[in-house]
């Protein structure tokens, strides 16, 4: 995608993040054929060539961290999106998680946010073992962060290009990577860092994918922060300081999710508000294993196939399809 940089102005977070003071920072559309859409708690790009977010953008306050709602685990169409978002039928038997870019646990603050949160505007397909892995440890992460700063600002999305592969009826490209862009402006000495992760399996530290904000800018095209003043620019997107940041232990091993962002099997319609939307149920038997077990698909060349998987069915996400 080319960057034409065409300016999103996110005017209030009164408007865009609800109880938030005002987003200080402009942030690019790539495409003139992509939709901002704005949500309670988060604003998003939305591209229809690729059937999900650019960039997902929202901020974590330390005040709404800690509290605890129940996950609604109801996958919605975006209603807000005119030309209709991906669906269930997408992900059914694709081998793929309903990976959240932003994480629904960000928002338990808020019942309308966590709702919301399960939009399929802000899923992407992602290895369960993904998703469920070094995605989930690098959500924790940033949640602890923002326990300890007062405020930070998130934007996160896939990195989307031409040759990827998709999947389902409405073609939902399936990313190579995902990124995370963490900015604490507000702190005494603000700081930023971000992420590059391979949608794949990994046991690496978190330190491991670290980059510039400046790196995730070259590989989406998307200048994140334009207002900020060159020097601020040079501090906070070209240089990266690990040793800034407060790292927990517990992120640092691989951990299974307790979650379900696992392929949907099933769905019903109801109506909401006068309107008919789809809620997608999976069933009790598609539980993730607990553990990583080596995949009962065969290659072409008549062998066991040597991918490890969590799906229910003991197959990678090539088999089960």
């Amino acid at each position: 995608m080319k960057p034409l940089f065409l300016t999103l102005i996110l005017f209030f977070q009164s408007l865009v993040f609800g109880q938030n003071p005002s987003w200080p920072f402009e942030i690019p559309a790539v495409s003139v054929k992509d939709t901002v859409i704005v949500h309670s708690a988060i604003s998003l790009l939305y591209s229809e060539k690729h059937e999900q977010a650019v960039w997902v953008a929202y901020q974590l306050l330390r005040e709404n961290m800690g509290k605890s709602l129940e996950r609604s685990n109801r996958f919605l169409v975006d209603p807000r999106i005119s030309t209709g978002s991906a669906t269930s039928k997408d992900y059914l038997k694709s081998g793929y998680d309903r990976g959240h870019l932003a994480p629904a646990a960000d928002f338990n603050w808020s019942v309308q946010a966590m709702n919301e949160s399960f939009y399929y505007s802000n899923m992407s397909p992602q290895v369960p073992s993904f998703n469920r892995g070094i995605w989930k440890r690098l959500e924790t992460q940033v949640r602890n962060w923002a326990s300890i700063d007062s405020c930070i600002y998130v934007i996160t999305g896939p990195i989307l290009n031409d040759s990827l592969s998709a999947i389902g009826p409405n073609a939902v490209s399936v990313p190579t990577y995902f990124y995370k862009v963490i900015l604490d402006f507000y702190s005494k000495t603000p700081k930023g860092i971000a992420f590059i992760i391979p949608n794949e399996s990994s046991s690496a530290g978190l330190t491991d994918f670290a980059v510039t904000i400046e790196e995730v800018e070259k590989m989406t095209q998307i200048n994140f922060f334009p207002k900020l003043n060159k020097k601020d620019q040079h501090n906070l997107e070209q240089q990266i300081c690990v040793n800034c940041w407060t790292w927990s232990s517990s992120t640092t091993l691989n951990s299974v999710s307790d979650v379900d962002d696992s392929e949907v099997e099933s769905e019903v319609s109801k109506e909401v508000n006068g309107k008919e939307v789809i809620e997608e149920v999976t069933p009790a038997t598609a539980v993730p294993l607990k553990v990583a077990v080596q995949c009962e698909g065969m290659t072409k060349a008549g062998n066991r196939c040597g991918n490890k998987t969590l799906n229910p069915s003991k197959k990678c996400h090539l088999h089960s399809k």
